[in-house]
């Protein structure tokens, strides 16, 4: 950009279409020297995204009581997490040419993938406090705390170990998306 701006100074008395031209062949090699540092910065934001949505996800697995409460609170963090990337992806580009398309519809899909884990986690989870309810009634209070506290143990252990895999997965999904975002570069 300082290139621009000694060119305008020098340009000043140069015939105006010529130095149009020239302006505008400057901006653009500036632009695609800066597009490599904005493709990164999506698949920061991307990521970021994501382990956002893994966290909370998983928070609301053991959280929420009914299913309905579940997926309410699951809506509200996708179109958070989703508002929040639309929002960050637009500061951090620099031209109306840039398209954050493929790795929203990227991070879209993930966000979908996790939303049916999550599901079938909650699944599993209400399944084992129904259990739970019922021994408690069979073995009294005290027996009963034993077996919650019991599983839960064991169903935190088994989302933590999920939510360890997705992530790692995720990285070779950036790393694959890499390719895609750079081939959107202007010419």
């Amino acid at each position: 950009m300082l290139k621009l701006v000694q060119y305008d100074k020098e340009a000043i008395h140069f015939i105006e279409s010529i130095r149009d031209d020239k302006r505008k062949e400057l901006e653009k090699e500036a632009l695609q020297v800066l597009y490599p540092d904005y493709a990164t910065m999506l698949r920061h934001l991307r990521s970021s995204a994501l382990k956002y949505v893994e966290t909370r996800f998983t928070e609301e697995v053991m959280k929420r009581k009914t299913k309905a409460a579940f997926e309410a609170s699951i809506d509200s963090i996708i179109k958070d997490t989703k508002d929040k990337f639309e929002k960050e992806s637009r500061d951090v580009s620099i031209s109306k040419e840039w398209d954050a398309s493929a790795t929203r519809e990227n991070l879209s899909s993930e966000i979908e993938k996790r939303k049916y884990e999550a599901e079938a986690k909650f699944k599993k989870f209400s399944k084992k406090t129904k259990l739970l309810k019922g021994l408690k009634q069979g073995i009294g209070k005290a027996g009963a705390v034993v077996a919650q506290a019991a599983t839960e143990a064991a169903v935190g252990a088994a989302v933590a170990a999920g939510a360890s895999e997705i992530l790692d997965n995720s990285d070779s999904t950036a790393n694959d998306l890499a390719g895609e975002t750079f081939d959107n570069s202007p010419n």
